[in-house]
């Protein structure tokens, strides 16, 4: 039978039922460069009662121009701003929290195209008929599907975990993503005989100043259609799918294409439908079917009895048991029982939490970034810690800590002290009694210890002056080496000593029988000698010969008040005669010295008195002459 106040219709109507459009793909083509396009300010794109919807991929392809600023050919994710403006972002996560692509200028071409099609990730298409007009449905049983030839199931949510449900403004939602390959049919429920119970005709009526383009109505408006506007008693022409006219209403809010000039009185009068109040309720804000609230209704009621009540918002007092999703609390709260939170608890602006009793943490607490205190007693601070008193044992950086005793035990990574002496100051005192001091008293820096021995251990120990200059090298199991200005002088081996450079001493003791590179001052480069006379170059201090045979030995030169010694050793049975004309003996007759294989003699001489030509050189030799 008909509505009440509406003609009866034979059949189906073509205004009720309604194919649904091919959804599979869907390609916007566009001009940025027109006017009212692209915003370069606002970082948007406009396009007149679009279909697309918050966190949708799509495809942005130049269409052979020259790509607006900020993109290139790809993949992106839609931010919905209103019915008529979209942003882009980068990837899903930036779509949800609103982060947008800058967009620049700089775009060619009047074919660029935004394309939304079915690819294994977007879940959520906008239900038209008519090539693009909406559906205006709010219920997934209004909604017919099948994918590829198998009828889908409906869900009354708008996270169906099956099929597919119905979200807001017309929005089907599906359960799992379809691919490009599914096959696609719906019809729906388009429209039904519109009923209102209550007449709702409400003017509201605004003065424009030249510049602003939004009014805010007091009631919600189902579409342009639902909605009489005047400029001073002119009827305006509203938008519609395919074109841009004089305004456009998205739930309460009146947007003109261009302000109104300053002084001129806008009329908007609600267009309610006439009901009858016997009957029941088709009809609800404009909605047509079942009752279904949006976020933007006001509805006021006495008591509601039910099982479970569902809400992204409750204001004012609860009772009884609930489990609540998001709870916004602006007064005092009170719980009589138990409160349990099976996920995250937590506090905005919350200032203070007053406990009467005992707080249970069973997993530990984190204050923010900068303080955690686990389950196991440990405490960790990114930040500072004022405490009156501490005790137990300390890790970690202890350089601001002040007023610690001498006695306390503080294991730290870094200790900053001003300067000090042995007495007074500013010291890092170690032991009992602060025998062991370290200070430093502006100018120099100090090891003090005052008890027993300093002993330094180290695997291997290195020394620098100047921060960088060698100075002593210890190397465990092997040389300690000395420097002088980083270059090594003095080093250590198993063998003994060796020194780069000239020894410079008073005096030697010791054997020196394994001296090498001291020259033997003959004539010849031999230091070894057989049956000749061999002459001493007396311009040397020490002569070394080794001598096989009948020799004698002789001398050139010579420095008056010089003193010299001659090393002879046997290789074989030797004999060797001292020149008489120039050495001379105390005893007045030279000694025999040793013939036998392996005999070694030491003489010492003094040249008495220099040659001159004529005259001889006169050698005096010690008062005894040593040898084996």
């Amino acid at each position: 039978m008909p509505y009440i106040g509406n003609p009866a219709v034979v059949g189906d109507s073509t205004n009720t039922f309604r194919l649904l459009d091919d959804i599979t793909s869907f390609t916007l083509t566009f001009d940025p460069t027109d006017d009212g396009v692209l915003s370069v300010s606002g970082d948007t794109l406009t396009f007149n009662n679009h279909r697309f919807v918050t966190g949708q991929k799509v495809t942005y392809n130049d269409g052979g121009g020259t790509a607006i600023g900020g993109l290139a050919d790809g993949s992106y994710f839609i931010i919905k701003e209103d019915q008529s403006t979209i942003k882009l972002a980068t990837n899903a996560s930036n779509a949800a929290s609103g982060t947008a692509i800058n967009l620049t200028g700089g775009a060619a071409g009047s074919s660029h195209t935004l394309n939304l099609a079915f690819d294994g990730v977007n879940t959520k298409f906008k239900a038209t008929f008519n090539n693009g007009t909406k559906a205006k449905i709010s219920r997934a049983a209004q909604l017919s599907l099948s994918i590829n030839g198998v009828l889908q199931q409906p869900q009354d949510t708008q996270s169906p975990t099956v099929g597919y449900g119905i979200a807001p403004d017309s929005t089907i939602v599906f359960s799992t993503a379809p691919v490009s390959s599914d096959k696609i049919f719906g019809s729906f429920i388009g429209e039904v005989a519109a009923s209102f119970d209550i007449a709702d005709n409400t003017v509201d009526e605004f003065t424009a100043n030249g510049s602003l383009t939004t009014f805010t109505l007091s009631k919600t408006v189902s579409s342009n259609n639902d909605i009489l506007v005047t400029l001073d008693g002119v009827t305006q022409y509203p938008n519609t799918q395919s074109s841009t006219r004089a305004y456009n209403v998205v739930e309460n809010v009146l947007t003109f294409t261009s302000a109104p000039a300053a002084g001129i009185v806008i009329q908007a009068r609600h267009i309610g439908f006439g009901g009858a109040s016997s009957q029941s309720v088709t009809g609800f804000y404009g909605r047509t079917g079942n009752v279904a609230l949006k976020s933007t209704d006001d509805v006021a009621v006495q008591n509601i009895s039910a099982g479970i009540i569902t809400g992204t918002r409750f204001v004012g007092e609860v009772s009884g048991v609930g489990t609540i999703t998001d709870l916004f609390v602006s007064g005092i709260t009170t719980f009589t029982g138990d409160v349990s939170i099976g996920g995250t608890l937590t506090y905005e602006d919350v200032t203070n939490i007053d406990a009467v009793g005992l707080i249970t943490a069973r997993n530990g607490i984190v204050v923010g970034s900068g303080i955690t205190l686990s389950k196991d007693g440990d405490g960790f601070y990114t930040g500072i810690v004022t405490a009156t008193t501490f005790s137990g044992a300390f890790s970690g950086d202890g350089s601001a800590l002040t007023g610690v005793a001498n006695t306390d035990v503080i294991f730290t990574d870094k200790l900053g002290l001003g300067d000090g002496t042995a007495t007074s100051g500013d010291q890092i005192n170690i032991g009992v009694g602060s025998d062991f001091k370290l200070y430093h008293n502006g100018s120099h820096s100090f090891i003090d210890n005052n008890t027993g021995d300093l002993n330094v251990e180290s695997a291997n120990i290195y020394i620098k002056a100047n921060n960088t200059e060698n100075a002593v090298d210890c190397v465990a199991n092997g040389a300690v080496t000395l420097y002088h200005n980083s270059s090594a002088k003095l080093a250590t081996s198993a063998s003994g000593v060796t020194v780069t450079g000239t020894v410079a001493a008073t005096s030697y003791t010791g054997d020196g029988s394994s001296l090498t590179g001291i020259a033997a001052g003959i004539t010849t480069e031999a230091a070894s000698i057989s049956g000749i006379t061999t002459y001493l170059n007396l311009s040397k201090d020490d002569h070394e010969l080794v001598v096989t045979g009948n020799n004698t030995v002789s001398v050139i030169g010579g420095a008056q008040g010089t003193s010299h010694t001659l090393r002879l050793q046997n290789s074989g049975i030797a004999t060797v005669t001292l020149d008489s004309t120039y050495f001379k003996f105390a005893s007045g007759a030279a000694p025999a010295l040793p013939t036998a294989s392996g005999s070694i003699s030491l003489v010492s001489f003094t040249v008495h008195k220099a040659g001159a030509v004529g005259v001889n050189t006169v050698l005096l030799t010690g008062a005894s002459v040593s040898f084996s």
